[in-house]
């Protein structure tokens, strides 16, 4: 039954259905007010991607920390340099 519902035709059908929905990313950014606090949330976000919210909330200077742990703005993928 997964195998009728599941296949490669069922996903690429949902995928170009739902194009607009994996065509953004949402942009974070934490604001830190020294080199070496950006160094050591860095080091903690190689240890745990997932912290980056509590990071944010904790470390940033910007005001976005209060409101969503650092989000900045949600963007179309094709509108981002290519080195992220």
């Amino acid at each position: 039954m997964l195998a009728q519902v599941c296949n490669e035709r069922a996903v690429e059908k949902f995928f170009k259905l739902n194009l607009p929905r994996f065509d953004s990313v949402e942009v974070r950014h934490i604001v830190p007010d020294q080199e070496n606090t950006a160094k050591e949330i860095l080091s903690c976000l190689r240890d745990d991607p997932d912290s980056f919210e509590e990071l944010a909330a904790k470390h940033s200077l910007a005001e976005t920390k209060a409101t969503g742990g650092g989000r900045f703005s949600v963007t179309a993928l094709r509108r981002l340099p290519d080195a992220l």
